[in-house]
């Protein structure tokens, strides 16, 4: 679930990217370049603003002398402009109809000359013996009145110039940084807006049928994926609900059903012999502990369990003990072996016990009354219970847990025990193996875990 959360988010990722590169792309192409970048490159394409420098050189070489004589004295800065630019020329006049000319002025201007009282600023562009060039009018302020002042032909700023250009370059570097900018900047919001994915798909990867009450935790998503969540948390709970009546209803019946057993066994053993009387007898016993086992695994399934610290050699040793004069009976010597100091685990004493009783009791009813039953304790809080009969065969010892299947068929058993065994290790959440002892026999190996010294938990 968490690796299908990480792709997801990827895919998005990926996808998000791509529809932003395309929107910028078509932005660029459909809105910016028509509507701001070619007609600043057709507006500007031939405006050529002069430099301040010109309107500098021109205003130290004019000034107005005695009795507010227009004059003109060009400074150095002049002479060097007219030295670079030989088409350089200007024409500077008063209100009262002075006027002094500086380089080879064209005819052209000659049309607005009349008109050069009216103007406070002005750029055209006008024809030059077959060219182009630049007519631009300004007005200067002296001490002794304004001048107005008709110039073209010198430097002017090179922005202008350089727009059509470098306008492509300018747009390519604007994209560049914002789908930069998205590349980053998408996965950071996604992997932001999707961060409770990654709990959630962990939460779902623990929902099975023996560990119930567990929700997909609903904080931290997005609002897209939280309705959906929100509706697998409804389901989850109505299975549980569900999950919990059938339980009650097994286990009810399984109780209900302990009385009449017990009174039908006391009445076929105090019946006059008959027929088939063993036989009965042997059935309804069978038939009495399935039902004790199916309330057991009921009961074990409902309970809440405190789990608390758990003396393994103890149990061991009580159940060798109990067991001993059955295995006795049945042609098998029981041996413990366990070390001198106690081994604690995590886990509830009636329920381990139960499990170990389940592994011994198997032991001598199918390793065919012979040889040893050994109960192993190790310090490490594992549990072993081999023997030394016939053994499971590998092809068999995948579905050893299972309800009701059977290696070999027999009368005895009722085809529970394992199952509760794995029951009981499940709730403890340890583990179980089955495989072959030294001598070729069945061997049942449990770990619990070891006691942490910590306060007493539920196991649910």
């Amino acid at each position: 679930m968490k690796g299908r959360s990480k792709r997801l988010t990827q895919l998005l990722t990926r996808r998000m990217i791509v529809v932003q590169l395309i929107t910028l792309t078509a932005c660029f192409v459909l809105v910016l370049i028509p509507m701001i970048v070619l007609p600043a490159m057709s507006g500007t394409r031939n405006v050529h603003p002069p430099a301040p420098s010109v309107m500098a050189a021109i205003g130290e070489s004019v000034h107005f002398g005695i009795d507010r004589i227009l004059l003109l004295q060009p400074t150095p800065s002049l002479s060097d402009m007219a030295a670079e630019h030989p088409d350089f020329w200007f024409i500077a006049g008063t209100a009262d109809g002075q006027e002094i000319s500086f380089g080879q002025v064209p005819s052209e201007p000659d049309r607005i000359r009349p008109a050069l009282d009216h103007l406070v600023s002005l750029e055209i562009l006008m024809d030059n013996n077959g060219g182009t060039a630049n007519l631009v009018v300004r007005s200067l302020d002296y001490p002794g009145g304004p001048v107005k002042l008709a110039f073209s032909g010198g430097p002017t700023l090179g922005l202008s110039k350089l727009i059509p250009s470098i306008s492509l370059a300018v747009m390519l570097a604007i994209f560049f940084f914002l789908a930069l900018a998205s590349i980053i900047a998408i996965p950071r919001f996604i992997n932001r807006e999707m961060r409770g994915l990654d709990a959630a798909a962990k939460a779902a990867g623990t929902i099975n049928i023996g560990q119930r009450g567990i929700r997909i935790p609903e904080q931290g998503l997005p609002a897209e994926v939280l309705t959906l969540v929100h509706a697998v948390n409804e389901a989850l709970e109505r299975l549980d609900d569900a999950h919990a009546l059938r339980e009650r209803f097994l286990a009810d019946a399984a109780h209900e059903l302990r009385t009449p057993l017990a009174v039908l066994t006391a009445r076929i053993e105090t019946a006059q012999p008959f027929e088939g009387q063993d036989h009965l007898l042997s059935d309804v016993v069978r038939l009495s502990a399935l039902t004790t086992q199916l309330l057991d695994m009921q009961r074990l399934d409902l309970s809440e369990q405190r789990l608390e610290a758990v003396d393994l050699v103890a149990i061991g040793t009580e159940v060798v003990a109990d067991l001993a004069p059955l295995a006795a009976a049945a042609g098998y010597q029981l041996e413990l072996e366990a070390p001198s100091a106690p081994v604690l685990i995590l886990g509830e004493s009636v329920s381990v016990e139960r499990a170990i009783t389940n592994l011994a009791r198997n032991a001598i009813s199918h390793a065919e009354n012979r040889g040893s039953i050994r109960v192993k304790v190790s310090a490490n809080g594992a549990v072993t219970v081999s023997d030394d009969g016939p053994g499971i065969p590998e092809t068999d010892r995948a579905r050893i847990f299972e309800p009701f299947y059977r290696v070999r068929p027999s009368r005895s058993g009722a085809g529970l025990g394992l199952t509760l065994v794995e029951a009981i290790v499940k709730k403890h959440r340890g583990a179980i193996s089955v495989g072959a002892s030294a001598t070729g026999g069945a061997e049942f190996a449990i770990r619990f875990q070891a006691w942490p010294g910590k306060p007493e938990i539920s196991a649910s």
